[in-house]
């Protein structure tokens, strides 16, 4: 049975949050990108295989196609860049893994600028190295994601999720996840989102052994 997830609204906590596709989505506001969409979504329990580090030798995301909006990818011994020139860009790729002393970089428009990173092949994301960027990037992996203990998450804001979204629905800002995904996210790093960003982990099971910073301000 599928199920599915979208961003609404919480006026009493001023925030984005996830929740059942059956809560009504509140009207967006002018000031919605100054909000945090929300914090930790728990749902119901799963399973997660690891994999050895040698699964993805480059130590880099492989296979990078843009779907959606205009960029480029370029990668360079041990860092890539992705640069993204649209609002909202969306990339698929084969694996989507950084290894312990490997970087991915974003440089996007703006903080509010968001970049969808959806995998589309079957092995589950090992993120040990560090990504940084100044806008908001969205990981989707339905095999599983995990953030290693080696792991540096440096933000404007932060999705991950084991539940899909097309990259129509991305595009057109219908942030509408859904699926049958059984795997789970597990943070062992230091996730961080910059003042006034968000971080959201959207799975069947969610296990934070790690750091988590998403701070709003007053």
């Amino acid at each position: 049975m599928n199920r599915i997830y979208r961003t609404v609204w919480n006026a009493a906590r001023g925030q984005w949050q996830v929740a059942p596709e059956n809560v009504k989505r509140h009207a967006k506001s002018s000031a919605r990108r100054s909000h945090t969409l929300g914090a930790v979504a728990s749902l119901a329990a799963g399973s997660l295989i690891l994999l050895p580090l040698s699964a993805f030798a480059s130590g880099l995301p492989s296979g990078g196609e843009i779907r959606a909006g205009s960029g480029s990818i370029e990668q360079s011994g041990h860092e890539m860049r992705i640069h993204q020139n649209s609002e909202r860009m969306a990339i698929d790729w084969d694996d989507f893994s950084v290894a312990e002393g490997s970087r991915v970089e974003f440089n996007q428009p703006g903080r509010d600028a968001a970049a969808l990173n959806r995998v589309t092949g079957d092995q589950l994301s090992q993120i040990r190295g560090a990504i940084d960027a100044n806008g908001q990037v969205f990981l989707v992996n339905p095999n599983g994601i995990v953030f290693g203990d080696t792991a540096q998450v440096d933000v404007g804001g932060l999705v991950a999720s084991t539940l899909d979204i097309s990259p129509d629905d991305f595009m057109a800002g219908d942030f509408t996840f859904e699926g049958d995904s059984s795997s789970a996210i597990i943070n062992q790093g230091n996730i961080r989102a910059a003042n006034e960003g968000y971080v959201a982990l959207i799975a069947a099971e969610i296990i934070n052994q790690g750091n988590i910073s998403a701070r709003v301000a007053m």
